[in-house]
């Protein structure tokens, strides 16, 4: 307990402390660009993300979680309820 007291003040100092005067920014090499530019034409596919890995067990767990999603149902009510108000209108 009293290596708890006198280690947090003295990380808190210490956290505290500037560098010198003679600091300066380390300069780092970035490349000029990219070789190849992003995909743009790949967003539909980012759907079903998780069949990418071919894992049936990783599938299974995940359109389970889907289809007992309360939040999602809850969504796809409201939509319907809306689309409704929205025809009878």
């Amino acid at each position: 307990m009293k290596r708890l007291l006198f280690a947090g003040p003295v990380m808190f100092a210490t956290a505290c402390a500037a560098v010198g005067p003679d600091y300066r920014a380390p300069v780092l090499a970035t490349p000029p660009g990219y070789a190849e530019a992003a995909s743009r034409g790949d967003a539909a596919d980012l759907r079903a993300w998780w069949t990418r890995f071919g894992d049936a067990t990783l599938t299974r767990l995940v359109e389970r979680a889907l289809r007992r999603n309360l939040d999602l149902e809850q969504a796809r009510a409201r939509l319907a309820e809306a689309r409704a108000d929205e025809a009878a209108a």
